[in-house]
């Protein structure tokens, strides 16, 4: 703390040597001191002279030197309470500090034992990570072979179903155009029979030979011998008509009576075609044409004029 120091004078002048005034016969006194500023009071505490002299000033001076060598000599001998009060706040804070710091040094050890677990920890995580890598590498390679292979496999069975469809779509286009062939075949064989049918129809022996054979009257034996001796080569000619006819009109008969029987076996109407009953006329027709060769090669032919 600033302590006061002792006033000095700069000086006593002397009984100026000016004429009379006024102000001649005043003197002045200077002092410079350095004190606290809660300590200092005014107005000083010096005694009013109206005319100080020389030898009084300097008496005033010493007084109060003396009286500032005493305060010094008191304040250096007994303790200030502000300053005590200071110092206990200053070693109150000084143990604070010494707290602090050793709070800090054990957060500074801390964070260096945390500081080396994670740098181990970053090691081990380094490692595993560098593992991971080499496991993921290993494990994309693998899973790319796969996935080409099964691309490879897929690649295959797209173009083994693409040659599979492609021959269903030929097959089934040969089987379509067969059956039209088939069927316009058919049809004309149909045409063919209805226009026999009206052929025989028109003639005059049709009507009979519609009739089966065998519940026809039989002629008198003299009558066909003697046709037969007027005109034998007339009369085998008519027995293979007869024949042939009959053949024809029984085929037609058979045909018709299989297209009636698949049409009402299949239930279905005559414009839709029905494989099932194709394949079952198709044998019956055969059965019919070996029936009628059959008949044919038995039937008797007549002789031709000698």
């Amino acid at each position: 703390s600033r302590k006061a120091s002792s006033p000095s004078a700069s000086g006593a002048g002397a009984p100026s040597s000016a004429p009379g005034g006024p102000h001649s016969r005043k003197r002045y006194l200077i002092l410079t001191y350095t004190v606290e500023f809660d300590r200092v009071h005014y107005p000083l505490p010096l005694a009013f002279e109206d005319e100080p002299s020389a030898e009084s000033m300097q008496r005033t001076i010493r007084r109060l030197r003396r009286d500032l060598a005493e305060q010094r000599s008191a304040a250096a001998g007994a303790p200030d309470p502000r300053a005590e009060r200071e110092l206990q706040a200053l070693r109150v804070r000084l143990s604070e500090a010494r707290e602090e710091a050793g709070r800090a040094k054990a957060e500074a050890r801390e964070a260096v034992r945390q500081l080396a677990n994670s740098e181990a920890a970053r090691k081990e995580a380094e490692a595993s990570y560098a593992a991971l890598r080499t496991s993921g590498r290993k494990d994309a390679k693998r899973m790319q072979a796969e996935a080409d292979q099964l691309r490879a496999k897929l690649e295959a069975t797209e173009a083994a179903t693409s040659k599979a469809a492609d021959a269903i779509r030929e097959g089934e286009a040969e089987a379509v155009s067969l059956l039209r062939e088939t069927n316009e075949k058919l049809r004309q064989r149909v045409r063919e029979l209805t226009r026999q049918l009206k052929d025989l129809g028109s003639r005059p022996y049709a009507q009979p030979v519609a009739r089966p054979t065998r519940h026809r009257t039989p002629s008198p034996a003299p009558a066909r011998g003697r046709r037969v001796r007027r005109d034998p080569a007339a009369a085998g000619d008519r027995a293979a008509s007869r024949g042939s006819v009959g053949s024809r009109a029984s085929s037609v008969g058979s045909a018709r009576s299989s297209r009636a029987s698949s049409a009402a076996r299949s239930g279905r109407g005559p414009g839709r075609f029905d494989p099932t009953a194709y394949v079952r006329e198709r044998q019956e027709r055969q059965a019919a044409r070996r029936s009628r060769s059959n008949s044919r090669t038995t039937t008797p032919r007549g002789v031709g004029p000698a």
